[in-house]
């Protein structure tokens, strides 16, 4: 019997709506600062943002150095889990790709999301997927201990199907980010780059396009 197909795909950017205006905007209210500076202050390419993604720092740590980095004290604004919430919150589930993804799914594919996470986020993510009937495999960095686009990511994340039972499974990957679909290429992986075209993840996972995602009904 063939290994059903891993299709490994990126939260926000892919699955997910990223820097909804709503949230990100009180977030960066709390503070008392711009949505640029916010951005710069919590993204993965910070010393703070990298630190929580591989789950170097408490959440309660992490929120009190971005209070005194962004407001000048170590005094959040709200608790730490508040502001964790309210994080999560600045992402929303694509139902069109959600909807790509199920369809894939029903065909015997794997759904993975792999992504660059902390651990506390990653529980208001899972709930996300699931109300979106989407059953996936999280690869979160925390756990991973690597961040994309670093080689020791996609190792693991393969190790980790690996070791699941997808010994000849073929993993496919799907990023917004054109780093991280290079990094994904040179680990082996088939990987293309998002661009709200929800018919890649048919193409990956070596299906026809259904006539709603951009194929024909022939």
């Amino acid at each position: 019997m063939t290994p059903a197909r891993w299709l490994l795909v990126d939260y926000g950017g892919v699955l997910a709506f990223s820097h909804l205006r709503d949230a990100e905007a009180r977030l960066a209210d709390l503070f008392g600062c711009d949505i640029p500076s916010l951005r710069s202050a919590i993204t993965e390419k910070s010393e703070l943002g990298e630190l929580i993604r591989l789950d170097r720092i408490s959440e309660e740590k992490f929120w009190t150095a971005v209070a005194r980095q962004l407001m000048g004290h170590a005094h959040m604004p709200a608790s730490a889990g508040g502001l964790t919430r309210l994080w999560s919150a600045c992402y929303g589930i694509d139902p069109v790709v959600a909807q790509a993804l199920r369809e894939v799914a029903l065909h015997g594919t794997r759904i993975g999301i792999a992504t660059n996470v902390d651990r506390y986020r990653e529980q208001y993510m899972t709930t996300a997927i699931a109300a979106a009937g989407l059953e996936a495999r999280i690869f979160p960095s925390h756990r991973l201990g690597a961040i994309k686009p670093a080689q020791a990511f996609f190792a693991q994340a393969e190790r980790e199907i690996v070791e699941s039972g997808g010994a000849n499974a073929a993993i496919g990957f799907i990023d917004d980010r054109p780093e991280h679909v290079a990094a994904a290429v040179a680990h082996g992986w088939a990987a293309q780059r998002y661009a709200q075209d929800s018919g890649i993840f048919f193409d990956l996972a070596g299906l026809t396009r259904p006539a709603h995602h951009g194929g024909t009904d022939a």
